[in-house]
């Protein structure tokens, strides 16, 4: 494995340690590859060439149903994507938590899609590690290799 230097402000390296050791990492040099792997899922060759298992947070103000059925149309537009769904609330809003399972390509406009609604508050995405037949089978507890 190669050794690479990076420099950073001491606040932020403070920080680093801070997260490591609340989140059980071994050292700075694990968590520096676990947020770089974060960065490059995200980019569009990743995002575009692998069918991922991705969840999304939609928040929006609290009561305002007209987002919530934008929502709900945009999430029945792609059910070939879209494998789950659910609403929650928290600080005086609304969010809807969706698991998505898809290409890169449909992904990224469904993500689009939601942030155009108005009176969206943010939309943020998390990719996971698993892509294929393993995302699948681990999202829908299912055992896809037997017959």
């Amino acid at each position: 494995m190669a050794v690479v230097s990076v420099s950073m402000p001491d606040n932020l390296l403070e920080a680093v340690d801070t997260y490591a050791e609340q989140q059980g990492y071994s050292g700075r040099s694990e968590i520096i590859r676990a947020g770089v792997r974060s960065v490059l899922s995200d980019s569009p060759s990743a995002r575009n060439s692998e069918v991922r298992l991705v969840t999304i947070v939609a928040l929006f103000e609290y009561g305002d149903a007209k987002v919530e059925r934008q929502i709900a149309s945009t999430c029945h537009r792609y059910p070939e994507l879209v494998i789950a769904d659910t609403h929650g609330h928290i600080d005086g809003c609304c969010f809807e938590l969706i698991a998505v399972y898809g290409s890169g390509d449909d992904r990224a406009h469904f993500i689009q899609q939601l942030r155009s609604i108005s009176g969206m508050l943010a939309v943020e995405r998390a990719a996971t590690g698993v892509t294929g037949s393993i995302a699948l089978s681990t999202a829908l507890g299912v055992d896809t290799n037997s017959g």
